[in-house]
């Protein structure tokens, strides 16, 4: 039950006090900084809460505003500190007796609310990565972050007393489709956990209605009066609501901007990099309005480096990826949308196909940055293509952080950030690069093929030559004589009407024998002569036990552009058996001569200069993706 509104002094200094929202049952005394518990109608003081840190808060208690088009009322705030600095959660209640946390944090809004039951998994064991039930859901959790925590300070009323220093342990979740938990598992195993449940909210969709009255406690300095703690030169922030870190252009500091007054916490080498994208670049890519505010380098344990560019997109953040003078377009997404399976990644019913894998750290950082990034972290990367898509995984022993990455040509980088000169080739293929031979470029070719070949069959099927000559050649036995003529034979004149082939098929019964004419085409009214030569030879026997046979008995030869005209052919042919023997019977043979005809060879011909385009895309293809994967290190698993 809801407890009343009610006015009271504070029990360890005396001075009014006011719970005015029902879910509360704690407070942070203005006054003398003491945690008050409520319980029932009796008030106890636990002990002095430290000061706030100055953190340019988006909200203060008092605040109204809407979120996803719910009322809500600022009651208070918690700081928290991760190991990175402190991190403010606002306590709101958005009606009676229903309350939530609102958290921002990597660009990011959430908002989550307590559940009724705390059934959770053993704190032990968890890591990035792994999969869990929470009561009362029937989808899949995925585990993204383990850390510690400690209060830092509060202020205004809160959901439960805050204990100065209290140390907590937390697992961070996420679920489909934006889902978000946190499950507080409190300083050891003793503590019973609380599960908190909401989702991430969107820019837009958390909005200030009415500010409390007042001057709010910690006001965000202006970007333009900004000077580095270290040398005093000017900090423009290009995003000065939402950035965490950034780096002094003048003396190179790693400034801390989470405060209200910058703080130096470190110092870049003394190189400096020539950025392709100048920060504070403005553009539209992929259909977004967005400025380039950072740029941090990674580099893997053997040497290889890339850039990854930091931009604001009004609704949050997006990389822009330039690797080997290629761009890949990168969104952050839900860790639970991702499906690991024996037989490949998915990623909303998308599959993709394992890369490469690294060690990478930061190597260097400009700009603006939404997190405590520092030089020398480091994270173990795996990439999934689907190009031109790209699957990324970031995991380090207490986070998980997936992305999904579009590939981008660099003119149209360069045409959407309005960049100066030219991009500049690279003969190297991009991790995500899509292939310039489409499957569906192959399809469309291979169909026109397959069409063309069915005519061609039935043109040379049907287009069956004509027949103008058929006669038996003349082979002697055994010892008999020949004269230079005697085994000569001559056809009949014959016409031609139009330029076309001849064919001169020899049809003979050879067995372990061979038949050899020579054939020549005479023109009957020039004597101008054309010469073939067809053969036919079948050879058989047992050779180890096993049987063999090759040649074939019958053959054909084809003359090539014959000219309309009249025609006589020649024919003398010999024949043999192995070693050249001559014993036994003659084999039989007859030639029949044909016009009209059109070579095999002629077809194959065709069929090849057809299929050409096809081939050639096909080594294309092959040829691209070879060299896509020769960048890949999955050989070394």
């Amino acid at each position: 039950m809801p407890l009343p509104s009610r006015t009271a002094k504070c029990p360890n200094c005396g001075a009014p006090i006011e719970f005015k929202l029902g879910s509360s049952a704690g407070m942070v005394c203005p006054y003398c900084r003491f945690s008050v518990a409520r319980t029932g109608e009796t008030l106890e003081a636990i002990g002095k809460v430290a000061d706030l840190v100055p953190t340019a808060p988006r909200l203060t208690v008092g605040d109204q505003g809407m979120v996803d088009s719910r009322p809500f009322t600022v009651g208070g705030r918690l700081q928290l500190d991760h190991g990175s600095g402190p991190w403010d959660e606002w306590y709101v209640e958005l009606e009676p007796g229903r309350w939530a946390w609102l958290a921002y944090a990597q660009g990011r809004s959430y908002i989550t609310f307590p559940q009724e039951r705390a059934d959770a998994p053993p704190y032990e064991g968890l890591k990035p990565g792994a999969q869990l039930k929470l009561p009362g859901f029937s989808l899949d959790w995925t585990v993204t972050e383990i850390g510690q925590s400690r209060l830092v300070s509060a202020e205004g009323e809160l959901p439960l007393p805050a204990t100065p220093g209290e140390r907590s342990r937390y697992v961070d979740l996420t679920g489909p489709n934006g889902l978000f938990g946190t499950i507080d598992y409190g300083a050891s195993s003793a503590d019973a956990p609380h599960i908190y449940v909401g989702r991430s909210v969107p820019e837009g969709g958390l909005k200030m209605t009415r500010a409390a009255l007042g001057p709010r406690p910690e006001q965000s300095v202006a970007a333009e009066r900004l000077r580095c703690p270290k040398c005093g030169g000017p900090i423009t922030l290009l995003v000065p609501g939402k950035s965490e870190r950034a780096t002094c252009p003048s003396c190179r500091a790693i400034l801390d901007v989470d405060h209200g007054t910058l703080s130096a916490v470190g110092r870049l080498d003394e190189r400096r990099m020539d950025l392709t994208i100048p920060l504070g670049t403005e553009g539209t890519l992929c259909g977004e309005k967005v400025i380039a505010v950072g740029m941090v380098e990674r580099t893997t344990t053997d040497g290889y480096s890339w850039n990854e560019y930091l931009l604001y997109a009004g609704d949050g953040y997006r990389w822009l990826v330039e690797d080997n003078r290629h761009f890949t377009y990168v969104r952050d997404i839900s860790p639970s949308d991702v499906n690991v399976g024996m037989f490949g990644t998915s990623y909303k019913g998308k599959t993709f196909r394992r890369f490469q894998y690294s060690t990478a750290k930061v190597s260097y950082v400009i700009g603006e940055l939404y997190w405590k990034a520092a030089v020398g972290d480091r994270s173990q990367l795996e990439d999934y293509i689907r190009p031109p898509e790209l699957l990324s995984k970031e995991e380090t022993a207490k986070e998980l952080h997936w992305s999904l990455g579009t590939y981008v040509p660099a003119r149209d980088v360069w045409k959407g950030l309005k960049l100066p000169h030219e991009p500049l080739d690279t003969s190297e293929v991009g991790t995500c690069q899509p292939n310039p031979v489409s499957l569906a470029y192959m399809g469309a070719v291979g169909g026109v093929l397959i069409a063309i070949l069915i005519v061609l069959g039935i043109i040379f099927e049907g287009a069956a030559g004509k027949q103008v000559a058929s006669l038996p050649l003349k082979l002697l036995g055994p010892g008999q004589a020949a004269s230079p003529d005697e085994t000569v034979v001559y056809t009949e004149r014959f016409e031609v009407a139009s330029t076309t082939t001849l064919e001169v098929a020899l049809d003979t019964n050879v067995s372990n024998q061979y038949v050899s004419v020579a054939a020549a085409l005479i023109d009957d009214d020039t004597n101008e002569v054309r010469e073939l030569y067809v053969n036919a030879e079948s050879w058989s026997g047992v050779t180890d036990g096993e049987s063999w046979s090759e040649g074939d008995a019958n053959n054909s030869e084809y003359l090539g552009k014959v000219a309309p005209g009249r025609y006589v052919m020649r024919f003398d042919a010999q024949w043999g058996r192995e070693s050249g023997a001559m014993s036994g019977e003659p084999p039989t043979a007859t030639v029949n001569v044909s016009v009209g005809e059109r070579s095999i060879g002629t077809w194959f011909l065709a069929l090849l200069a057809i299929a050409a385009p096809l081939i050639f895309a096909i080594i294309r293809k092959i040829t691209f993706e070879s060299r896509r994967w020769s960048n890949s290190n999955l050989s070394q698993d």
